[in-house]
């Protein structure tokens, strides 16, 4: 008997860590398949989009076996398996939605279907660029042509990358999550969450900017910060720091302006989580760094792209959105009620601007078939639906920390996630659902945070749909008089 305990012990054992090989196991039995899916698509050139392919599966499902022994939470192994989902999904759309919308032979105003056909330009034109051109417009266009240099030029490599890219932002929130609250609670639900929410899913498809700047964020963010208030002493693997350099330079090339959020992110914390003058020496430092960076952006993109891009100009475009947006809406629209006219409105605005980005298409929730792209509709409405959800606990989380100071390190994930939305709703004129794509980390990370129970979340929850009902009756009302 004692035999037979030890023998099932075993097997239980083997069965708990072999879960990354099993999936391997299955990958073998899976790329075949994927690769019959492409093979209409790509005919004969199938060797780039399946080495994308190989690359990310393979490789996601052996991060994610890392990370769940790194941090001792085995059964975070068992998302690998969601992980093959999210590739599938991931083709799915790129060859049900993107590739026909792609190839069109169609004015390209669409900026990810822009990027994808500029991107290819520039890798048949030896990485030549054109003067004039800014280092965010060029910078993305270099992103995704030195991937289609070793994928080939087609739209399967970029989404592979990107995907590979959001798992592990994904994987140093998760990580970090666990280490700021010291519980197992939830984790199997929040990395289940960043990988398969629907809009993230189809921004992981396209060639965008979203996917790659949001990863950036968490990586600088989340590892700097990390770093500064010791927590890569104390069970963080160092091997996050590896990807700062990286993440900061492709903030850089795709979206500079968004490096300022990240670096007030970062004071902010260090300032408000656990204070101490040394750890304060060193943030100064380190924002000085990055902030030397920042101001260095103009002076860059005028070396490398030939490009006036300045952070006057883009501070003017604030203001200047009534007019650039005008044939956008109807007379009668919501959002062109809220887009300022001068400084004084851009910063009124705000609060009412941040919650129409997290909620943006809603209430609007017809589904405009016939439309190319209707699935980016449709996926913005699922995910505003589930962000409508999670508010109520965000705010009760918001509480929990600031009222309690043993619990200021949950301002890790609270922080970035408004500033980075005070920086969307006031950095450029339009409500648009894609700009919100760079707080989901930090959205469902602290929806998913210790938070007060009882009274408390049930009065802050009546309060939000208290006043997403009365918003509802105002939409309503303007809309029909």
């Amino acid at each position: 008997m004692r035999a037979e305990l030890a023998h099932g012990y075993m097997l239980s054992k083997q069965n708990k860590l072999g879960q990354m090989q099993l999936q391997l196991l299955a990958l073998i039995l899976v790329i075949p398949v994927w690769g019959l899916w492409l093979q209409p698509e790509y005919s004969g050139d199938l060797f780039g989009p399946l080495l994308a392919i190989i690359a990310s599966s393979a490789g996601g499902v052996v991060v994610i076996d890392k990370v769940a022994k790194a941090t001792g939470i085995r059964s975070l192994s068992a998302l690998g398996w969601l992980y093959i989902l999210k590739i599938t999904l991931v083709l799915f759309f790129v060859l049900q939605y993107w590739s026909p919308f792609v190839n069109q032979n169609i004015n390209y105003g669409f900026d990810p279907q822009r990027y994808y056909v500029e991107s290819i330009y520039l890798l048949n034109n030896g990485f030549e660029t054109v003067a004039g051109q800014s280092l965010r417009n060029v910078g993305i266009r270099y992103y995704y042509a030195v991937q289609m240099f070793v994928f080939g030029a087609n739209p399967i490599g970029p989404a592979m990358v990107n995907t590979f890219v959001s798992l592990m932002a994904a994987l140093l929130v998760t990580t970090v999550f666990i280490h700021i609250t010291s519980q197992k609670r939830h984790i199997l639900l929040l990395l289940g969450l960043l990988l398969i929410i629907p809009e993230t899913v189809w921004f992981d498809s396209i060639t965008g900017r979203e996917a790659i700047v949001t990863a950036s964020l968490v990586f600088i963010i989340l590892g700097m910060s990390s770093l500064l208030l010791g927590f890569m002493k104390r069970g963080i693997s160092r091997w996050w720091l590896s990807v700062v350099p990286f993440a900061i330079v492709a903030l850089l090339l795709v979206r500079p302006v968004m490096l300022l959020a990240a670096i007030a992110s970062i004071a902010l914390i260090s300032i408000l989580v656990a204070f101490s003058m040394r750890r304060f020496m060193r943030a100064s430092l380190l924002v000085a760094i990055l902030g030397g960076f920042a101001v260095g952006v103009p002076t860059l993109t005028e070396a490398v792209g030939s490009s006036t891009f300045t952070y006057d100009s883009y501070l003017g475009s604030i203001t200047s959105g009534a007019t650039s947006t005008s044939q956008l809406w109807t007379a009668s629209s919501i959002g062109k009620l809220f887009v300022p006219t001068n400084i004084f409105e851009s910063l009124l605005y705000i609060p009412i601007r941040m919650i129409a980005h997290l909620l943006a298409p809603l209430p609007n929730i017809d589904i405009f078939w016939e439309t190319p792209l209707y699935i980016q509709h449709l996926v913005a409405v699922v995910s505003a639906s589930l962000y409508v959800g999670l508010m109520p606990k965000v705010f009760s989380s918001a509480y929990y920390a600031l009222r309690y100071v043993e619990y200021r390190g949950l301002l890790i994930m609270l922080l970035p996630l408004f500033v980075i939305l005070v920086a969307v709703a006031w950095g450029q004129p339009f409500i648009h659902e894609r700009y919100r794509i760079m707080v989901i980390p930090f959205l469902v990370s602290s929806a998913l945070l210790p938070g007060p129970k009882g009274s408390l979340t049930t009065v802050i929850g009546f309060l939000w749909y208290g006043f997403l009902l009365m918003g509802s009756i105002l939409y309503v009302g303007y809309k029909l008089f």
